[in-house]
């Protein structure tokens, strides 16, 4: 039997044409790589909104409590703990105590009107309040919620715009 060569040379092709070549290779890997990027930068940027909108809504949660305690008592609570015993919801009162109110986030109590933090006296008259949410992380915004109740944005310790 007599072997045909034109018949040889086109299987020879066939077989060289099934793989990729490096460059395409390369060029893949490029792709994915930047695709990944992309990604990964979308999806860190989700959770610092998640992070923020949950330390925006720990402080509505704080200005829901201090409407129920100005209520009862006349005056706003100065800290955290007159609030959590009662007038917070049983979830945040519960990590109230471990200190994590608010997620990455540290909470600042300023007696209403400026003059800084103070400590809480017993029957000590607050008429307005300012709590500051100011973030671990520096990626993400620092939040202050006052006696008016809207969650805004801190540019600095005195100056913020709305959320």
């Amino acid at each position: 039997m007599k072997m045909n060569p034109k018949k040889m040379t086109k299987e020879k092709n066939k077989e060289n044409e099934g793989g990729f070549t490096l460059i395409e290779m390369v060029l893949v890997a490029t792709l994915i790589a930047i695709l990944s990027t992309l990604a990964i930068a979308s999806m860190s940027q989700a959770r610092n909104k998640t992070v923020e909108t949950g330390a925006a809504t720990g402080l509505k949660a704080i200005a829901s409590a201090q409407e129920m305690y100005w209520m009862d008592n006349g005056r706003f609570a100065f800290g955290f703990s007159a609030l959590a015993r009662t007038y917070l919801p049983r979830a945040y009162s519960t990590d109230a105590v471990r200190g994590d109110f608010v997620k990455n986030y540290s909470l600042q109590w300023v007696r209403g009107g400026g003059g800084g933090p103070r400590p809480p006296i017993r029957n000590f008259s607050v008429q307005s309040y300012t709590v500051f949410a100011i973030p671990n992380n520096p990626d993400l915004k620092t939040f202050v919620i006052t006696e008016d109740g809207q969650v805004q944005i801190a540019r600095t310790l005195t100056q913020w715009s709305v959320y």
